[in-house]
């Protein structure tokens, strides 16, 4: 009898540990926290969107911080409702990894400088589609079909000022003369060719800065 009773016992046991087993462990969350810091004359007053996964939003200020509450596995993260007169920092949107994570900090700064009344000035970005990097860095030659010559960084320089561009990074060009059509020759590298079309022209804008984007293939 007593032997009949441990037996049963053991099996109530090994019931109870596969039905345990059975249960799946509920999944981690992580707070992730984004925090926004803007400089320049000409400041986005009426603040930011922050967009997680394209269903998340918080809204957040020039100078603010807000959080997410999600899960502890890759996102992405972006930031809306930037202002024409400034250009963010590094990549928007982002991909945030919080695989194994507590919490984690995200920081964008957006820069609203490098224009003004008489002046503005654009960014290009061009995105390499291609299986392997650029060879070496774009070229980007600037002239005016006007002879004049064009203000960026803050200092005169003659017309036909060349811009080194790197692939899938955004860089500025800024304090050109506003209302100015500027010519634009791009060189690529010799492994790529570009999917469409090709950089020719911009109209500068006072108190803008107007983003390009070209995609190129590199083989």
């Amino acid at each position: 009898m007593i032997a009949r009773s441990a037996g049963l016992l053991l099996l109530a046991a090994a019931a109870t540990g596969c039905r345990g087993d059975a249960t799946a462990p509920a999944a981690s969350t992580v707070t992730l926290q984004v925090s926004v810091t803007t400089w320049g004359p000409y400041p986005d007053h009426d603040g930011y969107l922050a967009v997680l996964d394209d269903s998340l939003t918080r809204s957040v200020g020039p100078d603010g911080t807000v959080s997410f509450v999600t899960t502890a596995r890759p996102h992405w993260l972006r930031l809306e409702g930037i202002a024409t007169t400034c250009i963010p920092a590094g990549d928007n949107p982002r991909w945030v990894d919080l695989t194994g994570k507590a919490a984690r900090d995200v920081r964008f700064v957006i820069s609203c400088a490098g224009v003004s009344e008489q002046t503005g000035g654009f960014t290009v970005r061009i995105d390499n589609r291609g299986a392997v990097p650029a060879k070496e860095l774009f070229r980007l030659s600037l002239s005016d079909p006007l002879g004049i010559c064009l203000w960026v960084n803050r200092c005169t320089i003659p017309v036909g000022r060349t811009v080194s561009v790197a692939e899938n990074t955004p860089t500025a060009v800024l304090d050109l003369p506003g209302g100015r059509v500027l010519a634009l020759r791009l060189q690529l590298p010799p492994n790529c060719t570009p999917a469409a079309g090709n950089l020719d022209r911009v109209t500068v804008i006072a108190r803008q800065i107007t983003p390009l984007f070209l995609e190129v293939t590199c083989r």
